[in-house]
């Protein structure tokens, strides 16, 4: 066999080791995500299981006596007495295994010993002789102990006279005394059969889980970008896992991060952003499909990678839901002006830079506000517009596109956009819907960075958040967790010179 047959094998054996390594990791990603309705199915067939051991569940009692049978040879009626002798014999042995099973099961003896007991026969006799000999074994299984010890008793006084029918007159003598059964012979088994519920639940969610990592379509790898959705692909952003703190302050991927494969990634991100902006595009919106693609992570670290590269750069939060910058670098008091205040026309955060806070020599940030906005404001391409004249770049975290029905109206005023897609998080059908609600807008979209792109980890801090993305959480395996995807444990940027120095201009 030649080396490239032999090359061709392996990659092909690679290739479906590597499809059924993504299936499975995917089941379990797919049971993390949805381990509330797995656990309650589990949970269902385990009661389930159990319920129906106890209702199924009738003890049974038994009695059990031995006996031989002994045919009437020869009689005397001497004083009315019958005399019976026995005299053994092969033939009569087989006889009576032949006629035995008969006689007992004959639906005039169960008449003789329901009119001897006074009532209903609740149970059922089961017999079978000893082999070669004229000793026989007779069960009595009932739900009544005492119905079981009647039932045996009634058998043994009135067999004599049903099988003279058959065989003619007998005797039985008794070998094994017939007790009052005191307890079940048939055990409860709960365990066992609440075992089997179990089980099934868990193999129904494997099963499930199985085939809904299958059907799942998501975008798991660059290739993904070019075939699924006919874009080009920016960077992929490698997963990072963030050290716990003892502060319980929110925190950005910032400069902190010492993941090389981060920053070469975003430096990457950046060059290629640069190579594809046309001369006098300035600003660049980032913006997702849903919540949870970690949009305003990556908008934040495209910011403050421009900003290292010398770029004078100022990024903006036009995420008027969620405000979350506010949330990691407003440390006064009262209420954070920002954008919504200066499109209603009541604050001007250019006047002595009150409302822009400097993170660092090239880095700026203007929070969202705290006041309602109209998205068509005429205000808001002129704010745009005194930045250009101010900044090299322009950085705006935008809303989710599909979430918020007027965000693809603030990025008509945008130059360029950069669509955030995380690893196997969101729908491709929610995608695809986002990317065509934004091709109808202005903005230019440059490519797509695909977040996240070694997978899932649960070394992340979510937060649960409730507000207008509550209602699009099935649009996103993700969109119901923390503030801002599994990046939501961020390094801190701000100084706290850079704090003092925003708190100084807020008050002049």
């Amino acid at each position: 066999m030649s080396n490239a047959v032999k090359h061709t094998e392996t990659e092909e054996t690679n290739t479906i080791l590597n499809d059924l390594f993504g299936i499975v990791k995917d089941m379990f990603k797919i049971i993390r995500e949805k381990i509330v309705i797995f656990a309650l199915i589990v949970a269902f067939f385990t009661i389930a299981a159990f319920g129906y051991s106890l209702y199924s569940y009738e003890p049974l009692y038994k009695s059990e006596a031995t006996f031989s049978i002994l045919p009437l040879v020869d009689g005397d009626a001497t004083n009315g007495l019958s005399v019976y002798k026995f005299n053994y014999s092969a033939n009569f042995a087989t006889q009576m295994a032949n006629t035995f099973p008969f006689i007992i099961g004959t639906e005039n003896f169960r008449q003789i010993i329901t009119s001897d007991i006074g009532r209903w026969m609740n149970g059922s006799i089961e017999g079978y002789p000893v082999v070669g000999t004229n000793i026989f074994v007779v069960t009595v299984s009932s739900s009544s102990y005492k119905d079981a010890d009647d039932i045996m008793h009634s058998f043994l006084r009135n067999f004599p006279n049903i099988a003279s029918y058959i065989i003619g007159d007998t005797k039985i003598s008794i070998i094994d005394s017939p007790e009052m059964p005191k307890k079940p012979s048939n055990s409860a088994d709960h365990i066992r059969h609440t075992s089997y519920g179990l089980f099934f639940g868990i193999a129904l969610t494997l099963a499930i889980s199985f085939i809904l990592a299958l059907t799942r379509e998501t975008i798991s790898s660059k290739n993904d970008i070019k075939t699924k959705l006919n874009s080009n692909s920016i960077s992929e952003l490698p997963h990072i896992k963030i050290k716990r703190t003892s502060s319980n302050e929110p925190q950005l991927i910032g400069s902190k991060t010492r993941e090389p494969e981060y920053i070469e990634a975003m430096r990457v991100a950046k060059k290629r952003i640069l190579e594809k902006l046309h001369e006098g595009e300035k600003v660049i919106a980032v913006t997702s499909s849903v919540l949870g693609e970690g949009k305003t992570t990556v908008a934040f670290n495209i910011a403050r990678t421009f900003a290292e590269s010398g770029k004078n750069t100022v990024l903006v939060d036009f995420d008027f839901y969620k405000r979350s910058y506010e949330t990691y670098f407003y440390k006064g008091e009262g209420k954070c002006v920002g954008v919504s205040e200066y499109v209603n026309g009541h604050f001007d955060i250019f006047e002595n830079n009150k409302g822009i806070l400097k993170l660092g020599s090239y880095l700026s940030v203007i929070f969202a506000g705290s006041e309602p906005v109209k998205h068509n404001s005429l205000k808001i391409p002129e704010l745009l517009s005194r930045l250009e004249e101010i900044y090299d770049y322009v950085i705006v975290d935008m809303p989710p596109i599909v979430a918020v029905s007027g965000a693809t109206t603030l990025l008509n005023v945008c130059d360029t956009s950069v669509f955030v897609v995380k690893r196997d998080a969101t729908s491709l059908s929610v995608i695809r819907s986002a990317l065509n609600n934004m091709s109808f807008t202005k903005s230019r979209m440059l490519g797509i960075i695909l977040n996240d792109s070694s997978g899932y980890s649960s070394d992340y801090n979510y937060r649960k958040y409730y507000g207008y993305y509550g209602n699009y959480s099935r649009y996103s395996r993700y969109s119901k967790y923390s503030r801002y995807s599994k990046y939501s444990k961020y390094s801190k940027y701000a100084a706290v010179e850079n704090t003092a120095h925003y708190e100084k201009n807020k008050h002049q």
